[in-house]
């Protein structure tokens, strides 16, 4: 009986796919077990890239996955192409395992090898864009196993280059090592470190956009107008971003005696404590301005952070630091009070101040329908995913059954807004198209 024959009238039923994406073949009937096993016994490669290449991991990242930060598929493909380019010795790489994940979720089993990655965000002149953290040297062992430790953070764009580095690093050491894992205690750690300080600083914005785009994306990078279960670890990562800021500027300015040095250090800690909690309100400010603005509105005018504090932010906003530095103490207490306030924020990024304003009646946005209960908004203009958020937003401050209709562009807005509204639970009424823009409907729930 031919092999071709069994998978023919049993391969869906038996062939599944493996926590390591190779095949597993299950429940054989036993005449057809023989040649199973021959075939089995005699194919050692099913791939036609170097073994090293074909057995890296990466999970379905944001491409197609509900909880992906990063494409960590077009990352992977993207390090198979500068490997492949890169002159190194391939095959003898073949007994390192290098996985890669979307999010920090395991999907990509990242944790389990020698080098791994899993997706991030990070920011640079307030502008987000995709970044990896690097982790390495798991053990899988009888009696002494552990998982990749968490080593740096590198831009998805010099993903591929960092790795072909890093392995031109420590091909000519391999053999001095039994284990790649010893030769990261060894050392090893050390080498990424480095490397990571290499590529560290990434280009602004303005001088190169492609830092600002994950691998095979047609959009800039961003974590908002994302669900909670995509957006959540990208934007910890930011949050945690400003947290790190804060605490070493507070570190910085106990060093210091230069009056100048003083100011700059207090104005970047008022700057981060304004910024730190905006992504929660589906906020990407450009300019420090837009953060000092966007906080007042956002945090001080809706009563979430005390009234006092509209001064200092006032003050940083203007570059007073005469000013800023008499007002010291009361820079270290609004640090200290947006990090009590992120320590009270639920799973759903609300906090209890919100709670609160929940159980009153909202306050009606402008209505423009027929019906006074319904609402209008034109957002023909505002780019994916800023339109979403928008639409969110006039949705929360609504009460259920009402209608609202939103204006918006062809293309990617009306492909994009009425699905993720829709994925939120509320109801699309209507859409219709009004030769170059779109009218649509949607019935909050």
């Amino acid at each position: 009986i031919e092999l071709s024959e069994f998978l023919d009238n049993f391969g869906e039923n038996v062939m599944r796919c493996t926590q390591q994406q190779n095949l597993s073949i299950r429940n054989i009937p036993g005449e057809y077990l023989g040649n199973v096993y021959r075939v089995a016994t005699t194919v050692t490669e099913l791939a036609t890239e170097p073994k090293f290449i074909s057995n890296c991991i990466a999970c379905t990242g944001a491409e197609l996955c509900t909880l992906g930060i990063c494409l960590s598929r077009g990352a992977i493909r993207a390090i198979g192409k500068k490997l492949k380019k890169s002159g190194l010795s391939i095959e003898d790489l073949s007994d390192v395992k290098l996985h890669i994940s979307g999010c920090p979720d395991t999907c990509g089993l990242h944790t389990t090898a020698d080098l791994g990655f899993y997706g991030g965000a990070s920011r640079k002149n307030q502008i987000m864009y995709p970044a990896y953290t690097i982790v390495a040297g798991s053990i899988i062992k009888d009696g002494h196993s552990r998982l990749a430790c968490k080593i740096d953070k590198i831009s998805a764009r010099d993903l591929p280059d960092f790795v072909v580095e890093f392995l031109k690093l420590y091909l000519p050491k391999k053999e001095n090592y039994s284990s790649f894992a010893a030769y990261i205690d060894d050392g090893g750690e050390a080498d990424i470190r480095s490397l990571c300080n290499k590529y560290r600083d990434i280009p602004d914005f303005s001088n190169d956009k492609t830092y600002y785009f994950d691998w095979e994306a047609k959009e800039v990078f961003s974590v908002i107008g994302m669900g909670m279960g995509e957006c959540s670890a990208g934007l910890f990562d930011l949050i945690d971003i400003d947290r790190e800021i804060i605490k070493k500027q507070q570190r910085i300015i106990t060093s210091l005696s230069d009056s100048n040095e003083i100011s700059e250090a207090l104005y970047k800690v008022v700057l981060s404590a304004s910024r730190m909690l905006l992504i929660t309100r589906g906020i990407e400010a450009r300019s420090d301005r837009k953060v000092f603005q966007e906080f007042g509105k956002h945090f001080i005018e809706t009563g979430m952070v005390d009234g006092h504090f509209k001064k200092l932010v006032k003050t940083a906003k203007n570059k007073d630091y005469t000013q800023l530095r008499d007002r010291k103490h009361q820079v270290y207490e609004l640090a200290s009070t947006m990090e009590k306030l992120y320590a009270s924020m639920d799973d759903s990024l609300h906090f209890p101040a919100e709670k609160e304003r929940e159980l009153k009646p909202p306050n009606r946005i402008e209505s423009v329908l027929d019906n006074n209960d319904d609402v209008f908004r034109d957002y023909r203009g505002v780019a994916c995913p800023m339109n979403f958020v928008k639409v969110k937003l006039d949705l929360a401050m609504m009460e259920s059954g009402q209608l609202l209709k939103v204006l918006l562009d062809d293309g990617e807005p009306i492909a994009n807004v009425p699905r993720s509204v829709a994925d939120e639970g509320h109801e699309i009424v209507k859409q219709k198209n009004e030769n170059d823009f779109w009218s649509v409907l949607i019935r909050k729930v």
